[in-house]
């Protein structure tokens, strides 16, 4: 005998799934859509010409770049700029002198969405801007994955990031959420580079929470323009979360 209540399942799911999109707590002037300067910053965004994108190569998604190698042996080395079409393994900071400052804007999203299987993947992201020392609006973003989730998270893609081709930093806070699941490393897609990825291979779990993963930018305003999504271990896709990225240019 057919079981019919499969398909009902799936249509609880649907609902279940679709509702964890409306669902968010705000705080913290996190309403702010407009330009928002960091205090301290330039009235304009940084006064040098974006230098030329670099050529496109070959195998970007698969082949680390030289100085991510260089990285895999000295994990405690500091990380490297995050040009576009690189690749860097990610390295834990701590809190340095030009990442202190305020948090000037942030915002919890629920998310919740349908893996291939059907199930449902859940959680809550924070994002945040903090008015760095250094006159720039940093970017944070920790993953936080319900305990019922179907399963785990294991990349955070940024789209519409815009920002100079060099002197970004892609990390994680390692004096943050102690034990949290940290990313292995960070992707910059090849021209423009307005793509960010952060992979975690060894997966935030279900119950589980991330470091809080970090773009250190070398601009002094934002805006939420940009869109992040959380991708389950079977390659399923959270739908695009509004997120603030650098005004550029």
């Amino acid at each position: 005998m057919q079981n019919r209540s499969t398909p009902r399942r799936r249509v609880a799911a649907l609902a279940f799934a679709s509702l964890g999109f409306g669902l968010s707590t705000l705080s913290i002037s996190a309403h702010a859509t407009g330009e928002t300067s960091c205090p301290g910053s330039p009235s304009q965004v940084p006064f040098e010409t974006p230098p030329a994108p670099p050529p496109t190569e070959g195998g970007f998604d698969e082949l680390l770049d030289p100085l991510a190698l260089t990285q895999l042996a000295d994990p405690l080395a500091m990380p490297q700029q995050l040009k576009p079409n690189t690749t860097r393994v990610t390295v834990g900071v701590p809190l340095g002198l030009h990442l202190m400052g305020p948090v000037i804007l942030a915002e919890t999203v629920s998310f919740s969405f349908l893996a291939f299987d059907m199930t449902v993947v859940s959680g809550t992201l924070v994002q945040k801007v903090v008015n760095a020392d250094d006159k720039t609006c940093d970017n944070y973003w920790t993953i936080h994955v319900s305990p019922t989730s179907a399963h785990g998270i294991d990349r955070l893609i940024i789209n519409q990031y815009t920002h100079p081709a060099l002197k970004l930093y892609g990390a994680y806070r390692s004096d943050l959420v102690p034990g949290g699941v940290a990313p292995d490393h960070v992707q910059r897609s090849p021209g423009l580079g307005n793509k960010i990825t952060f992979k975690v291979n060894a997966v935030v779990q279900p119950s589980e929470v991330s470091r809080p993963l970090l773009l250190d930018t070398f601009v002094g305003k934002t805006h939420k323009t940009g869109t992040v999504q959380l991708r389950a271990t079977d390659g399923s896709l959270s739908a695009p979360i509004a997120t603030w990225v650098p005004v550029w240019p």
